[in-house]
């Protein structure tokens, strides 16, 4: 999948001289029996032309690749056929027999090779266990790791990719990321800041940053970092919306309706950013635009608990009970451990008059 074969910058380096003689000995074979066996010179020729437009003696940086065998097997295969059927000393059945054992073995392959596939974890795991010394294999099992919330595994795997390529910044954003998620954030700003010294203008990781600073009660730095970010790359939804939740934690909530709403406009389906804009609002005492944004997260994501949580908070406060009460129920059914949703309903039947409240 992700091959870490050994380049070679010398004819005479390792195995390339061997390697050369036995691709002249093949091409040689297919001259050989241009007249006698055309098929077996058809094959093969058939086999290095094909292969050779994408495998030449032009550099490239994947020297190995399956997907570049597709075409030129059918030549491969029709050798083999041949040499099965036309030149083996065999009758019929043998021919058969031969062909079964030929399937058979090629499928049982097959099915043992589907079986790394199940997941990305095994996928990867598979390619690093085979290329262990693949910083890209160990950043793609990192990924893998992460998504099924294996954070731990995946701070060793991303640790491993920096030890065998210490420049490459995609992995070391990723473990600052993960680092994140697991409250170290003081290792996560060292990651990060690492990664900027070497690529100071990438607006992802003054994001990440960011957000770490921003996790660590730094939100002077984390605006600082934002900003830089869309400075960048001013169509940045994630650095609009998280330099919002940085403004509004400091009590500038205009300046951060400004950014959520900037980043709505460029991602108008997003509806973490239609419920941050609903909450900025509900903040300044908004309660028709809070409503406005909560609904319209709640259309886009129907199971999306929280939003029908504070929409059912932004209906009471309104005076709209039942409304309230419906979102409150809506939210607790799909998140039942929800306490803002339990304790809003509770309220609600109370001020409603209901002397036994479903949810305590």
């Amino acid at each position: 999948l992700d091959y870490m074969y050994p380049l070679k910058t010398g004819f005479f380096d390792g195995y390339t001289p061997l390697a050369f003689l036995i691709l002249l000995l093949i091409v040689g074979i297919g001259i050989w029996n241009i007249k006698k066996r055309p098929i077996i010179t058809f094959g093969i020729f058939w086999f290095f032309i094909t292969l050779s437009i994408e495998s030449s003696i032009f550099p490239i940086k994947d020297v190995l690749f399956e997907h570049r065998l597709y075409l030129p097997m059918f030549g491969f295969a029709l050798v083999i056929a041949y040499v099965i059927f036309c030149l083996l000393p065999f009758k019929r059945i043998g021919h058969v027999v031969v062909s079964i054992l030929i399937v058979a073995s090629l499928g049982t392959a097959t099915y043992l090779r589907n079986m790394i596939y199940q997941d990305g974890v095994t996928l990867w795991s598979d390619v690093v266990a085979k290329s262990p010394e693949n910083f890209r294999a160990h950043y793609n099992l990192g990924n893998a790791l992460r998504a099924n919330g294996r954070q731990k595994e995946a701070i060793k795997s991303y640790s491993m990719s920096l030890i065998l390529r210490p420049d490459y910044i995609r992995a070391r954003d990723n473990l600052g990321v993960v680092l994140t998620e697991v409250g170290r954030v003081d290792d996560a700003i060292k990651n990060f800041s690492d990664a900027l010294k070497k690529r100071p203008n990438d607006p992802l990781l003054h994001c990440n940053l960011g957000l770490a600073l921003m996790r660590k009660g730094d939100f002077q730095e984390a605006v600082g970092h934002f900003s830089e970010a869309l400075r960048i790359k001013p169509d940045y939804p994630e650095a609009h919306s998280n330099l919002g939740i940085t403004l509004a934690q400091q009590g500038k909530l205009t300046d951060a309706i400004l950014h959520f709403s900037e980043a709505l406009r460029i991602e108008p389906d997003n509806v973490k950013i239609h419920s941050n804009l609903g909450q900025a609002f509900m903040l300044q005492g908004n309660l028709p635009e809070a409503a406005q944004h909560y609904s319209e997260a709640v259309r886009i994501k129907p199971e999306y608990a929280e939003a029908h949580s504070k929409m059912g908070v932004v209906l009471v406060r309104q005076g709209d009970l039942d409304g309230g009460i419906e979102h409150f129920m809506k939210a607790l059914k799909i998140k039942p451990g929800l306490a803002e949703a339990r304790q809003g309903l509770n309220r609600a039947l109370g001020f409603k008059g209901s002397k036994n409240p479903p949810y305590r």
